[in-house]
């Protein structure tokens, strides 16, 4: 939307007959094409930044005519660069700058009535750049804020997901226990019934007396049973 709005508001500005926008990565120094009507790129998406014109025009927020930079910084560094403008059809390259930070450039093709861009043209480019470069880096901003939203939102969902799942897990493992102790405690209660009949019948005297050193130890024994 942002990209549209300023085609717009530079297409009646200055009825050409091609525009782009290109974001700058300042790390590789490379231009990737965000936003194109009419320029013939045949799928192409990145172009080399050139260090020269950097220097000379981009980082000064100076406008770049291209017909204007042929006559007079045409050579081995900017060769390959102009040459390429020039076959693309591209007439002008205004910065978007911020501070002294590089995000990116408006390019504009020829004009539909063929008249080359003038001093007040340059002039409304910088004021429209400037507030251009403003509003595409806050549309990039929400945009990213958005992205990380949504990523961090299927985070928690992946997240809720697990534990659920290990809840469940839980559940499962809480539920064996308990019928592993059911089934160890009656496996147990067996023999233990059987000892504590065998120590019962003894107490009573049924395998004969015993003496009182013998009888305390096995009451103990009866008892915890």
């Amino acid at each position: 939307k942002i990209y549209r709005s300023i085609y717009k508001v530079l297409a009646r500005a200055f009825r050409f007959q091609a525009f782009a926008v290109l974001a700058y990565d300042e790390k590789n120094k490379v231009y990737t094409v965000q936003y194109n009507r009419g320029f013939h790129l045949k799928g192409r998406k990145e172009f080399p930044g050139n260090d020269e014109l950097h220097r000379l025009f981009i980082k000064k927020n100076e406008p770049i005519v291209v017909e204007e930079v042929k006559e007079t910084h045409y050579n081995k560094k900017t060769k390959e660069i102009i040459d390429l403008l020039i076959k693309l059809k591209v007439e002008v390259l205004n910065p978007l700058n911020i501070k002294n930070r590089t995000i990116g450039l408006l390019v504009l093709g020829p004009k539909q009535s063929k008249d080359m861009y003038n001093d007040e043209d340059l002039m409304v480019l910088r004021v429209i750049g400037a507030q251009a470069a403003i509003a595409i880096e806050n549309a990039w901003l929400f945009e990213e804020t958005k992205q990380f939203a949504e990523k961090l939102k299927e985070e928690v969902k992946v997240a809720t997901a697990d534990l659920r799942a290990a809840n469940e897990r839980l559940k499962q493992l809480d539920a064996a226990k308990s019928e592993f102790i059911s089934i160890a405690s009656h496996q147990l209660r067996t023999p233990l019934t059987i000892i504590k009949g065998y120590i019962s019948m003894m107490l009573e005297g049924n395998f004969g007396r015993l003496t009182k050193q013998e009888l305390e130890p096995l009451k103990k024994v009866y008892l915890s049973n």
